[in-house]
C-alpha cells in the first residue's frame, strides 16, 4: 500500500512538474521574442568600417514613433533630432558639418504575420538626451535618414570623452578619444 502510495505521489509531481514547464515555456519564454542577437563587432575598426558616417552629437528631444509598412514586415521605429557636434568619419554621400541636424531612425520591433518581435528589451528602448557617438548608414529607404549599424552599438558619453555602450555584453565596452582619434587617422 505504502509503494503504491509514493508511486501516485511520484506519478502527480512528474505531471505537476511537466505541466508548470509547458506553462512556463509557452507563456514566459516565448512572450519574450527578442532578437538581440543582431551584429556584435568584436572591434572598433570593423564596426566604422561597416558604418557610412561616425559622428558625434547631440539628442536635444525625445523620440516620434513611426511604423514603416515594408513588403513581409511592419517595422515600428523611433525617430530622433541629432545635432552634430564632430564628424569623425564620414563615407556618405551627404557633406555633413558641424550644426548639421540628422534624423536618426532606431529600429524597435517587427510584426510578421501575427508575431511581434522586439529588437531592443527594457531602458534601453529609449534614448535619453545626451551627448553620444553613432555609428550609422544611410537609410535605403528614406534617403533623409540614418539608421544605427547595429542596435548592439549605441554609445553615450559619460565621462568627458568616453563613450560608454548602453548595451552592454559586447567586446567594445567603451571608446575612448585615442580610439577616436585613431578613426579620424585611418580615413584621412
Amino acid at each position: 500500500m505504502k509503494k503504491r502510495l509514493i508511486m501516485a505521489l511520484i506519478f502527480i509531481l512528474a505531471i505537476g512538474g511537466f505541466t508548470l514547464y509547458k506553462i512556463y515555456n509557452d507563456n514566459v519564454i516565448h512572450q519574450s521574442k527578442s532578437i538581440a542577437s543582431a551584429v556584435m563587432f568584436e572591434s572598433i575598426d570593423d564596426l566604422a568600417n561597416s558604418s557610412d558616417l561616425v559622428i558625434k552629437g547631440i539628442i536635444s528631444e525625445g523620440f516620434t514613433e513611426l511604423d514603416r509598412q515594408l513588403t513581409d514586415k511592419l517595422t515600428t521605429e523611433h525617430i530622433y533630432k541629432f545635432i552634430v557636434t564632430e564628424v569623425v568619419t564620414n563615407n556618405s554621400s551627404d557633406e555633413i558639418i558641424i550644426g548639421d541636424e540628422l534624423t536618426i531612425s532606431r529600429s524597435i520591433s517587427f510584426k510578421q504575420g501575427s508575431s511581434t518581435y522586439n529588437l531592443l528589451e527594457g531602458s534601453s528602448e529609449n534614448l535619453e538626451t545626451g551627448n553620444y557617438l553613432l555609428f550609422l548608414n544611410q537609410n535605403p529607404l528614406d534617403k533623409t535618414q540614418y539608421t544605427i549599424v547595429s542596435p548592439n552599438h549605441l554609445y553615450k558619453e559619460m565621462r568627458k570623452s568616453k563613450y560608454r555602450n548602453l548595451i552592454g555584453g559586447t567586446a567594445i565596452n567603451e571608446i575612448g578619444e585615442s580610439e577616436i582619434s585613431n578613426l579620424k587617422e585611418l580615413t584621412r
